[in-house]
């Protein structure tokens, strides 16, 4: 009886591994195109670019991290069956350096107007806790009327329960 829960929990390890395999049918969405990723239900041309942005995925459930892709929609490619994941196309111990890895996120998109031909790079922004600052006061930029609104409605609704109380210790004191 132990053989057989020990076996079935293995099994129950090893099932994301086993269905982690591509078929020929199927999509691998570490390496499919956009318009590969365009036959998956719920992808089209801005969630297949989200996606290969967000590259590379370690299972169908990472597809919750994409922009575009929630629960429900995650079901749905998951029951449909043709989204898969396998390996990302590195080997192990192949490593991209940092100016290889900038060279990838950025993206160069050339704008025609009216004849007139432009490059436009756009360069990810790279955010950090350290560069992030708030500024408290441009929380409530042009909210300090509403602010001291609030404030006077509760200090006037205090004075009032406070002239109630007194009010209603004179009124038991029979004065």
């Amino acid at each position: 009886m132990n053989k057989k829960i020990l076996l079935l929990f293995v099994l129950l390890i090893l099932t994301e591994f086993i269905l982690a395999e591509c078929n020929e049918s199927q999509v691998n969405i570490n390496t499919a195109s956009a318009e590969e990723l365009d036959r998956i239900k719920w992808v089209g041309p801005s969630t297949a670019t989200n996606i290969i942005n967000s590259r590379p995925f370690e299972s169908l459930d990472d597809l919750l991290n994409v922009y575009g892709i929630g629960e429900i929609k995650l079901q749905d490619i998951k029951a449909e069956g043709i989204a898969c994941v396998e390996g990302d196309g590195l080997e192990d111990n192949e490593e991209i350096n940092e100016s290889e890895k900038e060279n990838e996120t950025k993206k160069i998109i050339s704008v025609n107007i009216s004849t007139k031909e432009k490059e436009v790079v756009i360069e990810p922004i790279n955010i950090t806790p350290k560069n992030i600052n708030t500024d408290v006061s441009e929380l409530f930029k042009g909210k300090y009327a509403l602010i001291g609104l609030i404030i006077f409605l509760v200090l006037i609704t205090f004075l009032l329960l406070l002239k109630l109380k007194i009010r209603s210790k004179n009124e038991f004191r029979g004065k």
